[in-house]
């Protein structure tokens, strides 16, 4: 009888492991095959982590299970027994309830209307109780089917759940202000910069369990982000664990690796869904750290708990006693073995059915610190390394954070870096050119890939936009020195597929400038009819493609009379690479104000763009010479030009007009300001007047005829100088020293040559005097009148007056270093700014400046090249030697551009000329847009290699005049007119657009393009100007406004707020005041 009872307790065993590993098998056969989704469905994915966990899930009990398995696990709905995530927590500051209380199932009310049975002591309502009971067995029901809804209206604050909370911008405020701790701790009030939701503003709840253990109790954990999990320190592996071992954390490298991991597949999950869609619009980039709200819970499995819940099954099955207690034995452990491979399995399914929650509503859990589950990566992340390292001990390898954080994060959500160049190339073959700048910028390997293997990406866009950027020459071979192909006979060898890239790329970058100058021009246009604030079209990049301040908008704009209310004003692009700032000088109020492109958004509450970027005025100086007076005389400046050192103006002062004189005396003065000092005066303009050096143009001129600043080692034209200082001697003689008569008249045009030199033009005119007498003084039939007239002093023109070229030197006390003639008038001066050259390799580098004249009949290029000792040497040459009319040039550092009209032809030719080869010029038309012809108005160099033609058709009143109206007028043509792009080197147009017609002033430095359109504004534009609304500069410009509230770096003084008085206001009679006052 023993014996066989043995026997059937032998087979019940054998007979119940078995089928519990079929039903075990079929449960899996029947999740895979009720999957529908695929490798994409929520479901799919959790029953993938849950079948790891149970061929895992002894190994782990047995190596951590004398401490516990911790398990943590983040959840997308909230745990109906966390008061931390109730709803009456999770206030906003306003102190009110932000959603509806789904689990009571009513609408929440504000805190005040709740009654007295919701205080602050926690005490409910006698009716929540039930209405939490019946609401929480219908979830329970439906948990196992479907999610529960998730909290779409709170957002979580994603820096401080995967990077700490010292990561948060708020928090990084708090720390570089010096602020303490927040007086609220409640969810929603935060710091003005980041107004997320935040783990560390949960409140502490003291009597709740939050950590789930399986028969054990251990104390409570607060609600832990991903970062505080990942960081913390755990138990290790038992084969690796002494007497002494401590709880250790992760290597640091795979804690980096694991948080940036989870980080990036979530923000490219939430951006790419309806819901991240709408998450964040400010100017504090909330989008780009938004994330949606989840919900934290622990487990802790130990393995004493399992074996008394093993014994209790054993016990159960077991009616008789087994004489075989090795048998016996042997039977326990097979059972055992069983718990242990459904344990952590069944201690997440126990929490989540304790808690209403489903398993499709799991995000993230992590073992040990480790992260094995990720739903945005595809779920089960678990890779080869993290499995020996949970289950066997083993360490991580070094090469553990090169590597992706697990395989199937390469499979699922990185699957697009995987793409040849191949199928990105013709992807771009569907898309429009803006995306051929923002294709790159998804992940560093397409932007690899693109365009670097093949050249056909950027020669289809070429090909698309009509780009081919080539010249023929008289060899009939292609040749282009951007796009270095060589083509012959219908074939092409290309030689780099880099060098298509850079031509696109920088055909590109002036097209979008040239737009955006376009565009601002319209807004400045359409906001002036509005009191001067500008249009907000959806349609216009104010702010994002340019920065626009509006003079009619602003406080202290330049002011503008009837005689210069279009010009002239001088831009000039500040030399520094790192700010985006300009200098112009307005002759209306004789100033000088300094621009600059900040960041725009006074708040990062607002609405605006978050890349959005204004203009602003930081110094405003008036340039005047400390001894004229204001008074009397008006002073106006009529050019300005800067180096890296100082500023240098052109001030012309006139005198007041005598009774008896037909014209006023103008007085020309050099005022020069150091950088420095001008960047301190802010727009108070405090200046002092030692910082502002004057010089007397006419005093210099003379002194330097006279000899007084000649210096023999210089390089001096002696020939000039000899045939002014003779006459000037001869006439000084006679009139005793009077100098009033000597006529200096300076042009109103000023060129800086680098190291405080500065040229500039003036003519000359030195008057003779010759003693006439009247030989036949006998002669009665002259009067007495007409005697002394002959017998006076006649003024004749001097032979050696005319037209001369001055370079004066502001380091050596104002004195002039340089002279040179024009034989031939002066009709305009154009030049580049100074500029770096090398010639040979063992010779320095100097500072040159091409600077072209233009006379009555000829075309003159000087090469100015200034050396590091101070010696200036001069190259002359002639590019044209038929100007009959005065025409439009432009210089770069290569080339010189200018129109000129055709003999016999109406219309306009460019002249293009190769600085290296000045001998050659190639024409290139203007009038191909219009077949009744155009007019050249302006050439703007917009970059080193490109120039923008201002053009307009010949209509309006020279076709009028020919057709006759009967002296009726329909008023001007106000059709606008037209940019033209034009490529230097390849003499090929690239783009066309309309323009306003406005007086614009602009200067280019590097990528900085600084516009000064009229009396309507001033404008930035350029890669450098849009860079600086990408600068991740968010707590700068927080602090911007308590800093730097006025340029010159002074605190703007506040006046106190009064406080409300609580007492109702008395009218005049209780204040003792009478009828009769």
């Amino acid at each position: 009888m023993v014996r066989g009872n043995w026997q059937r307790r032998v087979e019940r065993t054998e007979a119940r492991r078995t089928a519990a590993k079929i039903q075990h098998q079929r449960r899996r056969s029947k999740r895979r095959s009720n999957s529908v989704g695929g490798e994409g469905d929520r479901e799919s994915i959790y029953r993938r982590l849950e079948d790891w966990l149970e061929d895992s899930s002894r190994l782990l009990v047995s190596a951590y299970g004398e401490t516990g398995v911790t398990m943590d696990v983040w959840t997308d709905a909230r745990p109906s027994s966390r008061q931390e995530y109730s709803p009456r927590s999770l206030l906003d500051e306003h102190g009110q309830d932000d959603v509806e209380d789904d689990d009571i199932g009513r609408k929440t009310r504000s805190k005040k209307d709740r009654g007295g049975f919701q205080n602050k002591k926690g005490k409910q309502h006698p009716n929540t109780k039930n209405k939490f009971e019946k609401s929480g067995n219908a979830a329970s029901l439906s948990s196992k089917s479907q999610p529960v809804a998730r909290d779409e209206k709170y957002t979580l604050c994603a820096q401080e759940f995967f990077f700490g909370r010292e990561k948060c911008p708020g928090q990084q405020l708090k720390l570089k202000r010096g602020g303490g701790r927040s007086r609220s701790n409640s969810v929603g009030d935060d710091d003005i910069s980041c107004q997320l939701r935040h783990y560390h503003q949960f409140p502490k709840v003291k009597n709740s369990m939050s950590s789930w253990v399986v028969q054990n109790s251990l104390p409570q954990t607060p609600p832990l982000t991903l970062a505080q999990v990942v960081n913390g320190k755990y138990r290790l592996h038992q084969l690796h664990r002494g007497s002494d071992q401590k709880a250790t954390s992760l290597p640091l490298h795979v804690r980096e690796t694991t948080l940036q991991s989870a980080f990036d597949a979530a923000m490219l999950a939430n951006s790419s869904s309806a819901h991240g869609a709408d998450l964040g619009t400010d100017d504090s980039g909330m989008k780009e750290r938004a994330f949606d709200m989840i919900y934290h819970s622990r487990l802790i499995v130990q393995s004493d708990g399992l074996e008394e819940e093993n014994d209790e099954i054993i016990d159960e099955h077991d009616s008789a006693v087994s004489d075989d207690s090795n048998q016996e034995s042997h039977g326990e452990d097979e059972s055992r073995d069983d718990a242990q491979n459904t344990a952590v399995t069944q201690a997440i399914q126990r929490m989540l059915d304790d808690e209403h929650l489903s398993p499709l509503n799991v995000v993230y859990v992590s073992i040990q610190g480790v992260l094995i589950y990720d739903c945005y990566r595809g779920g089960l992340v678990v890779s080869y390394e993290v499995e020996q390292y949970l289950l066997y001990g083993d360490a991580f390898d070094a090469t553990f954070g090169k590597s992706r954080y697990g395989a199937n994060f390469e499979s699922n959500t990185r699957i697009y870096e995987q793409l040849t160049h191949h199928i990105l190339e013709e992807i771009l073959s569907f898309l429009c050119d803006e995306s051929a700048g923002v294709l790159p910028q998804v992940c560093s390997a397409w932007r690899d890939e693109v365009g670097t293997r093949s050249p056909q990406l950027w020669k289809m866009l070429l090909c698309r936009r009509n780009w081919l950027s080539t010249v023929k020459s008289d060899e009939h071979h292609y040749v282009d020195e951007t796009v270095k192909t060589t083509v012959n006979g219908g074939g092409d060898n290309i030689v780099d597929c880099s060098q298509y890239r850079g031509a696109f790329i920088s055909h590109y970058l002036v097209v979008r400038d040239v737009r955006a100058i376009s565009n601002a021009c319209n807004y400045l246009l359409s906001g002036s009819a509005n009191g001067g604030r500008g249009s907000h079209n959806i349609k216009q990049k104010d702010g994002i493609e340019y920065a626009v301040q509006v003079f009619k908008a602003t406080k202290g704009a330049p002011l503008f009379n009837n005689v210069h209310e279009r010009g002239p004003c001088t831009v000039k692009v500040w030399p520094s690479s790192n700010t985006s700032r300009a200098l112009a000088a307005y002759s209306g109020d004789c100033t000088l104000r300094l621009f600059e492109a900040v960041k725009g958004g006074s708040s990062l509450g607002s609405n605006t763009h978050i890349n959005r970027m204004k203009c602003r005025q930081i110094v405003c100086v008036r340039s005047l010479p400390p001894s004229i007076s204001r008074k009397k005389n008006r002073c106006e400046i009529t050019d300005m030009d800067l180096d890296e050192n100082v500023v240098a103006c052109l001030v012309n002062e006139c005198h007041e007009v005598d009774v008896d004189e037909v014209e006023s005396r103008i007085t020309p003065w050099l005022n020069v300001i150091p950088c420095e000092e001008l960047m301190c005066a802010g727009n108070e303009g405090i200046l002092n007047d030692q910082s502002i050096q004057s010089f007397d143009v006419r005093a210099l001129i003379l002194d330097y005829i006279m000899g007084g600043s000649f210096n023999p080692d210089s390089n001096h034209d002696t020939t000039v100088f000899d045939s002014l200082r003779e006459p000037l001697h001869q006439y000084l003689s006679v009139v005793d020293g009077d100098t009033s008569d000597v006529l200096i008249s300076v042009s109103p045009k000023l060129v800086a040559c680098g190291n405080g030199t500065f040229l500039f033009h003036s003519y000359v005119s030195i008057p003779g005097y010759s003693l006439v007498q009247y030989e036949n003084s006998d002669d009665d039939s002259l009067g007495d009148d007409e005697e002394a007239r002959l017998q006076r002093l006649e003024q004749i023109v001097s032979p050696s007056s005319g037209d001369r070229l001055f370079v004066i030197s502001t380091q050596r006390f104002g004195s002039i270093i340089h002279s040179m003639p024009l034989t031939a008038g002066f009709n305009g001066m154009f030049a580049t700014r100074p500029f770096k050259k090398k010639v040979s390799e063992h010779e320095a580098s100097t500072l040159s400046t091409n600077v072209v004249i233009q006379s009555r009949s000829m075309l003159i290029l000087l090469k100015y090249s200034l050396k590091r000792d101070g010696t200036l040497d001069v190259i002359r040459e002639c590019l044209s030697s038929d100007m009959h009319e005065k025409s439009n040039v432009a210089v770069t550092p290569a080339y010189v551009v200018y129109g000129m009209k055709k003999v016999g032809q109406n219309k306009e030719v460019f002249q293009i000329v190769d600085i290296r080869f000045p001998s050659r010029a190639i024409e290139s038309t203007l009038d191909e847009f219009s077949p009744q012809g155009s007019k050249l108005h302006n050439i703007i160099v917009c970059n080193e290699n490109y120039v923008v033609a201002i053009v307009s058709s010949l209509t309006g009143a020279e076709e009028s005049d020919e057709e006759g109206f009967d002296g009726h007028w329909f008023g001007p043509d106000d059709r606008p007119s037209k940019a033209l792009v034009y490529h230097i080197p390849s003499r090929h147009r690239i783009y066309e657009c309309s323009i306003s017609d406005l007086s614009l002033s602009m200067d280019v430095l590097g990528n900085v393009l600084a516009i000064n359109m009229s009396t309507l504004g001033f404008v930035f534009a350029g890669v450098g100007t849009r860079g600086v609304a990408r600068k991740n500069d968010e707590l700068d410009l927080l602090t911007e406004n308590d800093s730097l509230l006025s340029p010159s770096g002074k605190s703007a003084k506040c006046k106190k707020k009064r406080l409300a008085s609580k007492t109702a206001k008395k009218d005049g009679f209780a204040r003792g005041m009478s009828l009769r006052g």
